[in-house]
């Protein structure tokens, strides 16, 4: 490689890695301050260090791929396992155990406000019931519980109740921007509705991927409760 060359791909290196570590500090479902970013030529990324939870290693994986120029992701990201010493009531058998697990796996986690949300146990079926103020947030939940030893089903009965003082008209203006800056998305082909937090996609994207990039865009924005895609993929 050229000394030119060589400049040249360092510039675009630091470009690539300063806009993914953006989008990740940005993204509420990730915790970016121990995440490294690597860029090699050709558009492979390398991510590592640690993240909370398995839903902000996808998240982290999913705002890296909205980079422009990134061809090739390789996640060598690390979910720390809970220290099962730190359990409230480590030895409690059974159904008590399992809820005061899934309590304490609740309370570790700094976005969730635990105190909404209300736990039972059924033999091993986890119930959750009570309220998040976003739709990511109870995904996070349900990720949560399902990570706790002896779950064996989930049942969410959680609601969406966003607390944001947004307005209709500003949440789907905040949708429009975040797909703006996706390189897979054509925003001007995508017409977004918004009633009181639930959004309506419809329109066209070209493949698979945008269509979900664009959902999760939509669910993941402050002030929705719920995200009904009735996107289409253009053919030929």
């Amino acid at each position: 490689m050229t000394s030119k060359a060589n400049q040249r791909f360092k510039s675009q290196q630091q470009r690539m890695v300063t806009g993914i570590l953006s989008r990740m500090n940005e993204d509420p479902r990730v915790n970016a301050a121990q995440v490294l970013v690597e860029v090699a030529p050709e558009g492979e990324v390398t991510l590592r260090g640690t993240v909370p939870d398995f839903l902000a290693r996808r998240a982290a994986e999913e705002d890296t791929w909205k980079e422009a120029g990134v061809n090739h992701v390789k996640d060598f990201l690390i979910v720390p396992q809970p220290d099962p010493i730190s359990f409230i009531h480590p030895m409690v058998p059974g159904d008590e155990g399992i809820r005061a697990q899934v309590n304490q796996y609740l309370r570790g986690q700094d976005i969730l406000d635990a105190k909404t949300i209300d736990v039972e146990v059924e033999d091993g079926k986890v119930i959750l019931r009570g309220s998040v103020n976003a739709y990511w947030k109870r995904r996070r939940a349900e990720q949560v519980v399902l990570g706790v030893d002896g779950v064996k089903d989930l049942v969410s009965y959680l609601t969406v109740v966003p607390t944001v003082g947004l307005g209709d008209d500003i949440t789907a203006e905040t949708i429009m921007d975040s797909l703006a800056d996706n390189y897979m998305i054509d925003p001007q082909a995508i017409d977004i509705k918004v009633n009181r937090g639930l959004v309506t996609l419809r329109g066209s994207v070209r493949t698979e991927r945008a269509k979900r990039e664009a959902f999760e865009i939509a669910l993941n924005t402050e002030g929705v409760s719920d995200v009904r895609d009735e996107l289409l993929i253009e053919r030929g």
